[in-house]
């Protein structure tokens, strides 16, 4: 006989939202606050609720899965510490997940007109730089995902723009208006959700991809920048 699947909380904390879910096989609760840069508020207010109204408590879980970025400083910091809280309490595992992935499972529900077009994230991190990855239809990684100077940015968009790519993220009006994307193919209001994470979850639990709760930490968008130094004069 089969074990049943595991009762996972997943946080998603790497924009401007908050996001929670409870999945055991299925998304058995979830909600998401736009309330930008609240997480220290919302965050275990928020998983409170939805643990109480998926499983009645936390005890119940087997696991805790959070995304570990790349997105901002505050929302990653808060939410790992937050997970890594849970799981020590608990004495169960947590699962770290790559935000861009999420943020492609979670465009393509939300828009079922892209689901046939690749996808170009861009996440604002420093002056004239961008984080960019790009995705296929099938989840295909078609760009290595790190921070690219804006010198590079006609060639990123020389080899994407024959595919039509869908821009997403916080840098996707930046980048839209360098090269005069139409803007109907921009969503720059889109965010990921944590409910869309749960088969990334599943995966890296068949294969106890499990992150030390010591060690682990977020993939910041700042920590991907290269620093130049200052000329010395004199």
């Amino acid at each position: 006989m089969e074990s049943s699947p595991p009762a996972l909380l997943i946080l998603e904390t790497s924009g401007s939202s908050c996001s929670v879910a409870v999945c055991q096989g299925a998304v058995l609760a979830s909600e998401t606050l736009h309330e930008p840069l609240q997480h220290a508020a919302l965050l275990a207010p928020l998983a409170q609720k939805i643990l109480e109204e998926a499983l009645g408590s936390a005890k119940r879980l087997n696991g805790v899965a959070v995304s570990s970025g790349p997105g901002s400083y505050t929302g990653l910091r808060i939410g790992l510490a937050f997970a890594k809280g849970l799981c020590q309490a608990l004495e169960i595992p947590l699962i770290l997940l790559p935000s861009s992935a999420i943020f492609r499972l979670s465009l393509q529900r939300q828009y079922p007109q892209i689901q046939e077009h690749p996808v170009l994230i861009a996440w604002s991190s420093k002056k004239d730089y961008l984080y960019l990855t790009a995705f296929s239809s099938t989840g295909e990684n078609l760009l290595p995902e790190e921070n690219y100077p804006r010198a590079t940015w006609p060639e990123i968009w020389q080899s994407l723009q024959g595919t039509a790519p869908w821009l997403a993220g916080s840098g996707a009006s930046v980048f839209g208006t360098e090269f005069n994307i139409p803007t109907e193919r921009w969503l720059p209001k889109a965010v990921p959700e944590a409910r869309d994470a749960l088969p990334l979850a599943m995966e890296a639990w068949k294969k106890q991809a499990f992150a030390s709760l010591h060690d682990a930490e977020p993939r910041y968008l700042s920590g991907f920048s290269p620093v130049k130094s200052k000329p010395r004069f004199g």
